[in-house]
């Protein structure tokens, strides 16, 4: 893929500080950058800290309501040009960014993670996908979607597990009360460490109607998530299928996991998620690390339980 980016003016660049922590925020399918979430989690974030905050805004290429395979292809485009930007960035203050966060809902976080694939100079610190769009992505391989190899930490929280168009098909036939279950998410492992919060599959306070709510819950469960380091306490399963349904290590089996992630059985979901980057002995890619969480039905939806993973 070729692809040059050209600006026809840098002179907002000089408002871009390199010495501080860069956020980049991605939207989905369907979707702007002025979806309320996008302003209420940069807002959230610049509370927070004094950083840099990136809204990318992609909706010509996401608002293909009836060409959904479309928006999902233009994903790699997007990554790709993502990245170009960065690097245009980095050549305009001649240095290199000090630390970069690409959080990215649905089709969005594949976009982030072929911006991770594009940038062969160093890695982005981290990736965050919330909820990662399914399909035509739930079987394909790493290359082809969101992976834990795009960054140096990739975090996933899932949702609404499930295929898109199964999901509509579904709709079809299920009662309107039924519509909450819908689901739209990848439900396997793709990350560093993939949380599943009630399951991963359907979220408590959806109903009705509103069939994205699941979906949806991804990213305001990040956003709360920014307020404090103690709202979502997750614990770790064996496998996704146990995480699927509440079942949680028990005392003895932390004692057999290896001495790296015995630490790691509870960790905090979402933004202070915390992850040991260290090489393993045998030089092969490490496994997903796997959390369920429960949370309230609805805002504030984290339960506040204290929670101390790794240091």
């Amino acid at each position: 893929m070729d692809i040059e980016l050209k600006f026809s003016s840098t002179s907002n660049f000089g408002y871009f500080d390199m010495s501080k922590d860069t956020f980049i925020i991605v939207h989905g399918f369907f979707s702007s950058r002025k979806e309320s979430w996008v302003s209420q989690m940069s807002q959230t974030i610049l509370s927070k800290m004094d950083a840099n905050v990136i809204l990318v805004d992609w909706s010509d290429g996401a608002n293909y309501l009836e060409y959904y395979e479309l928006a999902a292809v233009n994903t790699e485009v997007v990554g790709v040009i993502l990245t170009l930007l960065i690097r245009k960035l980095e050549h305009y203050h001649r240095a290199k960014m000090s630390y970069i966060h690409i959080i990215g809902h649905s089709l969005g976080a594949h976009v982030a993670g072929f911006a991770g694939k594009a940038h062969k100079d160093i890695r982005y610190d981290r990736i965050t996908g919330l909820d990662p769009a399914g399909e035509f992505f739930e079987n394909a391989g790493a290359p082809a979607r969101l992976d834990k190899t795009d960054a140096k930490f990739v975090d996933v929280i899932h949702t609404s597990g499930g295929s898109l168009i199964a999901s509509f098909l579904k709709a079809l036939i299920l009662p309107e009360s039924k519509l909450h279950e819908l689901r739209f998410g990848i439900h396997r492992p793709i990350g560093h460490l993939d949380f599943y919060p009630n399951g991963g599959e359907i979220q408590p306070g959806c109903s009705g109607l509103d069939f994205v709510c699941g979906h949806s819950r991804a990213y305001l469960l990040f956003t709360e998530s920014i307020d404090s380091d103690q709202k979502f306490c997750a614990t770790q399963c064996l496998d996704v299928e146990k995480c699927t349904k509440g079942e949680i290590i028990t005392p003895i089996q932390t004692e057999q996991l290896e001495k790296r992630t015995q630490c790691m059985v509870s960790n905090k979901m979402g933004f202070y998620a915390t992850f040991l980057d260290e090489p393993s002995p045998s030089g092969h890619k490490k496994e997903s690390i796997m959390y369920y969480l429960t949370t309230n039905n609805a805002s504030p939806f984290g339960t506040r339980s204290t929670c101390n993973p790794c240091p």
